[in-house]
C-alpha cells in the first residue's frame, strides 16, 4: 500500500478488504490445510488489531503482518498437542506399580 491507512477502525477494515485474501494464500502455503489457514488469518488480524493505530505510523504493515503470520504457525506447531501420536490399541490396564 503506498498511502498509509488511517488509524480508526475504517482504515483497518480498508487494510484487511485488500490484504486478508494474500495473507490467506500465505497461511495456506505454511500449514498445507485451508481450514488451519483461516485460523492461523484470523489470529493475524486479531494482532494487528491490537496495535493498530500504532502500526499506522510504520512503513510496512505488511511485514509486520507476515512476520505474526509465521510466529503463530510456528508457535501452533509447538504445541505439546502437536507431538501427540495415536496408537492402534489402548493400554488394558494401569500399571499401579509403575505410579509414583
Amino acid at each position: 500500500m503506498t498511502d498509509r491507512p488511517s488509524a480508526d477502525e475504517a482504515g483497518f477494515r480498508q487494510w484487511v478488504a485488500l490484504r486478508e485474501k494474500p495473507i490467506r494464500r500465505k497461511a495456506f502455503l505454511l500449514s498445507g490445510s485451508w481450514h488451519a489457514a483461516d485460523d492461523l488469518v484470523q489470529e493475524v488480524m486479531i494482532a494487528v488489531y491490537a496495535v493498530w493505530p500504532r502500526l499506522t505510523r510504520v512503513q510496512n504493515i505488511d511485514a509486520y503482518a507476515n512476520r505474526i503470520l509465521v510466529n503463530k504457525y510456528v508457535d501452533d506447531q509447538r504445541r505439546p498437542w502437536r507431538r501427540e501420536r495415536p496408537v492402534e490399541t489402548l493400554p488394558d490396564a494401569i500399571d499401579l506399580g509403575r505410579v509414583s
